[in-house]
């Protein structure tokens, strides 16, 4: 498992537009940006103190500036009030939303692809039946040979064991659709399969 690497993670729910494009015709559903590795040095973001002032500091709700921002246009929910205005998600911010902007702050830590980290994930997870026209994760899946005890000599069930699942355990960018769609293989190709235990019909 130390071959998965983790990075601390910022996602904040807010109602700043300012983070978004200035033209309207080039927003998207999800906008990001980065820093210009060739421009000049970027000193860190100044925030205004709670005096009203200017501080020097980086602003506790921003990460370093070598990440990337991505800022998702969330869909109103049903009955969303219109003039009430439109609902962002940031994460990873290098400029913070305005403070009286923000709804919620969530402080996380996030699986980083790596290659060390994709060659390992062949012992946790495999794509079934994939065609040439499909990316990552529109496959079936099944579980790889390190899920659960393994296999005995002959190819027979080692047992129980231990079964992992998580972000990192499946396909694609690790994000929370992996951690569902790793539990699920688990629970219904592993812990369900080995114990002998079959469903009339589908949990969820």
């Amino acid at each position: 498992m130390r071959t998965f690497q983790y990075h601390p993670t910022i996602v904040i729910n807010h109602t700043d537009d300012t983070l978004m494009p200035d033209g309207v015709q080039d927003r998207r559903d999800l906008n990001l940006v980065c820093l210009d590795p060739a421009g000049d040095n970027v000193t860190p973001y100044k925030i205004e103190d709670d005096e009203g002032g200017v501080a020097t500091s980086i602003s506790p709700r921003c990460v370093p500036q070598t990440y990337t921002m991505a800022t998702h246009a969330l869909p109103p929910p049903p009955g969303y009030p219109t003039h009430l205005p439109r609902l962002y998600q940031t994460t990873n911010p290098i400029v913070p939303p305005k403070k009286e902007s923000i709804l919620s702050v969530a402080r996380l830590e996030r699986a980083v692809l790596t290659l060390e980290a994709k060659e390992a994930l062949m012992g946790l997870y495999r794509e079934d039946g994939k065609r040439w026209w499909q990316c990552a994760g529109q496959a079936g899946s099944v579980l790889g040979p390190l899920q659960g005890a393994g296999k005995l000599e002959g190819g027979a069930e080692g047992g129980p064991g231990i079964w992992v699942c998580g972000s990192f355990a499946y396909a694609g960018i690790p994000l929370l659709e992996g951690c569902v769609v790793s539990a699920r293989n688990v629970v219904e190709q592993g812990v369900l399969k080995s114990e002998g235990v079959a469903v009339k019909s589908p949990p969820w």
